[in-house]
């Protein structure tokens, strides 16, 4: 194969129900990092840069690129690609790109995750670390992403649980509360299926997920979200406000669409203008100086 050529990637083995995923002569587990087998070496016959610049990973000859390499194989079997070429032009895998969406499209999230997610900033947001002592447990992190909002509750003694319908950041979020040594519940859910469940919360943690809803799906996420709080429980909201200028990004939200969207069994208690904390390491975002500007909005939850 020439070095200008990208491989093609083969999702059609099996094993035990689950899908594995071939590529040139290297065989990968479901869970990044994870080698089933290899044949003549892990890099396929390319070195470490050539496979860097073909899947937008940093170069590193180590576990990291192996992780990486695994976890970027895994999403692109997902997405349906015929081969990397395709994957790439779908789904916009630039190394260093900034990911974000005004939109609950999950490959786009899934691509955030795989770059630099301007939002995961690998420590918990500054406005929820602020209300921490309005928390009771339990502790639902509602689109958790990689969990640094619900490992900083579990590292203060709460019950937690963080739910995100992406894979691969559930997957982080559970390798950093091992690494940590903090015990907190992670799964891979959607946060608009919260009128099924059965469990219930003290509080409610959403970090940026009510601001990418459309109008239809704010109106059945808040039903859910009445669903699994216990009455007398609260609701720490952070989302973009309309002060915030420009509109790339998430949807701006002024201080009356939260009040008309929590009311009848819910309270808003106070509404607090923020900045929301995000990645230095990523030039260009379209934001304030400073960090986007954004409300923290406390609303309880009517007994």
């Amino acid at each position: 194969m020439q070095k200008d050529q990208l491989p093609r990637l083969d999702t059609g083995i099996k094993r035990s129900g689950t899908a594995l995923i071939t590529l040139q002569t290297v065989v990968w587990a479901p869970m990044p990092g994870a080698i089933v087998r290899t044949e003549t070496n892990v890099h396929g016959g390319h070195s470490a840069s050539w496979w860097s610049r073909a899947l937008g990973l940093p170069v590193d000859q180590g576990a990291g690129f192996l992780a990486g390499l695994a976890a970027r194989c895994r999403w692109l079997a997902r997405s349906g690609a015929r081969d990397m070429r395709d994957a790439a032009g779908r789904l916009k895998l630039k190394r260093g790109e900034s990911g974000m969406s005004s939109r609950r499209d999950r490959s786009s999230f899934e691509a955030a995750y795989q770059g630099k997610a301007p939002w995961d900033i690998g420590k918990p947001q500054g406005a929820i670390a602020e209300a921490a002592g309005l928390v009771t447990s339990p502790v639902l992190d509602a689109g958790c992403g990689t969990g640094e909002n619900a490992l900083f509750m579990a590292a203060s003694g709460h019950q937690v649980t963080g739910i995100d319908f992406v894979e691969d950041a559930i997957w982080m979020a559970q390798r950093k509360a091992a690494e940590r040594g903090l015990t907190a519940e992670f799964q891979v859910k959607d946060a608009m299926t919260l009128g099924d469940w059965d469990k219930r919360f003290g509080t409610i943690i959403d970090s940026g997920l009510f601001h990418v809803l459309s109008d239809e799906d704010r109106a059945r996420y808040v039903a859910g979200l009445t669903h699994v709080t216990k009455p007398g429980g609260r609701l720490l909201l952070l989302c973009f406000s309309d002060e915030e200028p420009g509109t790339e990004g998430p949807r701006r939200i002024s201080q009356r669409e939260i009040r008309a969207a929590f009311d009848g069994r819910w309270t808003v208690e106070e509404i607090r203008a923020r900045r929301a904390d995000v990645r230095q390491d990523i030039e260009g975002l379209p934001f304030s100086d400073g960090g986007p500007k954004i409300w923290l909005a406390i609303i309880g939850r009517n007994s």
